[in-house]
């Protein structure tokens, strides 16, 4: 036989555990027995019990020490209530603390068929201000001597307005009066059949006021039931959520940090749009027009607001238009200028190969997507451009790049160079990359005088040639790309 533990160990003793009743149904008046019986080997630690618990929560018992054990009278609504509203087949953990400090814990089965009174509230959960909803009220639960009900409606009375509350039960006593702004004091009396009538015991109309609020409740607090013996048990509360919406008033568009401009070559500007009342909950959509209203090709924006200059070397002014999207018509406004947009380069593509693998062929530097990449197979020598074309040539201006994501620094010392006779022979360079790029878009400004056919990013050594895009643009708007290249 095990030796029994110290006697002032914080220790776990499995114990064998009897619930009588094994069915609990009806009422919840009465009590609960049962029975803890400890190991022999435990025996000399029992001590007197201090404590009971009921799957972890304490519950008032009176509690006796016998020789095996300790025999329990656990109160038969505390017992329900410590069982969390389950019902049907319940595992039952029952722990008894010793004033030595030792716990003894065993499991029983029962059938549940009773429950812990309870009052549920159904309702909207989503008001327009302005508009008038109810919320029903029920009791659930075992019932057993229920004569009365009480309870303190609360609300927030900047926000919502009580109208009226009734019951539909017959031969039901109920009030409800309204005291302190935010509180109704809310009462039903009558036998138990009629306090347990059905779904629905009262209900209470309320109103949403014209507020930018965006979510309120009603609270059932201080919730008692009395029993024919005049005794009050408490209620857990009951809360009903409500989101509250208004109907779009205006739509005010800003600029992110306060810009209304564009103002460098294919810049960005997050638009935003500020919806009033703050509680529409309305999303927009965006577009973009001329200041007539009519398609332009100087600006687009995306479906979040974001807004980007043009590649065709197009400067002036955009409106862009945020709707609403309930269906109201509701828009809001904002003109943008839009400036110092460059004319892109375009031609074919061409590049050093083979790639370090299949899908980083020269052409991933051109395909838009920055997640993709140009890889040449060896450290050394790759290059990646454009040929503008047979009798055409581009003065640069500037050049927009995108270094391949995590790999910024196999950049640091490359070039962009320009050529009048083949792709790979001819090159002067026009820039170089002089440190480590940023993450991201990349813009330097090219002083070339001279046109070019060939345009290119040469890669530096160790670098494989990567970039995920690259992209050319002339000197200025005005730039006649159909220019012949100047005679040698």
């Amino acid at each position: 036989m095990d030796a029994p533990p110290p006697s002032n160990a914080d220790y776990i003793v499995p114990s064998s555990v009897d619930i009588d009743p094994h069915v609990l149904a009806g009422k919840l008046s009465g009590s609960v027995k049962i029975g803890v019986r400890i190991p022999d080997q435990a025996a000399g630690l029992a001590g007197n019990a201090t404590a009971l618990t009921i799957n972890g929560r304490t519950v008032a018992a009176e509690i006796k020490s016998v020789s095996k054990g300790y025999d329990v009278k656990a109160d038969r609504r505390a017992f329900v209530e410590a069982l969390g509203g389950q019902t049907g087949d319940v595992n039952v953990k029952v722990g008894i603390v010793s004033d030595t400090g030792n716990r003894f814990v065993g499991t029983d089965a029962v059938i549940l068929k009773t429950e812990a009174l309870s009052l549920s509230v159904q309702g909207e959960d989503r008001v327009k201000a302005g508009d008038e909803f109810e919320l029903t009220y029920a009791l659930g639960g075992a019932g057993d001597g229920v004569r009365q009900l009480s309870l303190n409606l609360a609300y927030d009375p900047e926000v919502l307005e009580f109208v009226s509350a009734k019951s539909p039960v017959k031969a039901l006593n109920f009030s409800a009066e309204a005291q302190q702004p935010g509180t109704v004091a809310v009462t039903a009396s009558g036998t138990s059949n009629r306090l347990f009538n059905g779904s629905e015991l009262f209900t209470v109309r309320m109103k949403a006021k014209e507020t930018e609020a965006a979510a309120s409740e009603v609270a059932a607090r201080d919730i008692l039931y009395f029993n024919t013996q005049k005794e009050s048990f408490a209620i857990a509360d009951a809360v009903h959520r409500i989101a509250l919406f208004g109907e779009v008033g205006e739509i005010a568009v800003s600029g992110e940090g306060g810009v209304s401009a564009i103002d460098y070559n294919r810049g960005t500007l997050q638009l935003l749009a500020q919806i009033k009342p703050a509680n529409s909950n309305v999303s927009v959509s965006w577009s973009v027009t001329d200041l007539d209203g009519a398609a332009t090709e100087l600006a687009s924006i995306t479906p979040d607001g974001l807004l980007s200059g043009n590649s065709k070397g197009l400067n002036g002014q955009v409106k862009v238009i945020a709707e609403a999207s309930d269906g109201s018509g509701k828009t809001g406004e904002r003109i943008v200028d839009i400036s110092n947009q460059l004319q892109a380069v375009t031609g074919t593509a061409f590049g050093a190969e083979p790639s370090w693998s299949a899908g980083s062929e020269y052409g991933k530097a051109f395909d838009g997507d920055v997640n993709t990449f140009f890889d040449y197979k060896e450290a050394e020598g790759g290059y990646v451009g454009i040929d503008v074309g047979e009798g055409q040539a581009a003065v640069l201006g500037q050049v927009r790049f995108h270094p391949r994501k995590g790999m910024e620094s196999r950049m640091t010392g490359g070039k962009i160079q320009g050529s009048n006779v083949s792709p790979t022979e001819g090159f002067v360079d026009l820039h170089t990359i002089g440190e480590q790029p940023a993450a991201g878009w990349n813009s330097v400004d090219v002083a070339a005088g001279e046109s070019y056919r060939y345009l290119r990013y040469y890669g530096p050594a160790g670098g494989n040639g990567n970039i995920a895009e690259l992209e050319f643009y002339a000197a200025n708007s005005s730039q006649d790309l159909n220019e012949a290249p100047a005679a040698e």
